[in-house]
């Protein structure tokens, strides 16, 4: 009797057996500039946001997954020296 594969093994053997790797699929994937979307859009909805942080109108935390630590902690820091936290 063999013994049952953990769920990481089984993962990869499924892998092997498919020619399938993941790190390939889910890596990262350089594409040619013009095959990614116009960032406008982004840009304006996520400047428009940050002012609403910093005029107290919307809570940083609601930013937090489109900016760096570094974005964060600046914008973090704006808003204690203006008065604003809540």
């Amino acid at each position: 009797m063999s013994t049952p594969l953990t769920p990481e093994e089984d993962s990869s053997a499924e892998e092997e057996r498919s020619g399938f790797q993941s790190e390939d699929f889910f890596g990262h994937q350089p594409s040619p500039r013009n095959q990614l979307p116009d960032p406008e859009p982004l840009v304006i909805n996520l400047t428009r946001c940050v002012i609403e942080v910093l005029a107290g109108a919307r809570e940083l935390d609601q930013l937090a997954r489109w900016v760096t630590d570094d974005v964060y902690r600046h914008l973090l820091n704006q808003k204690h020296k203006s008065g604003i936290c809540r």
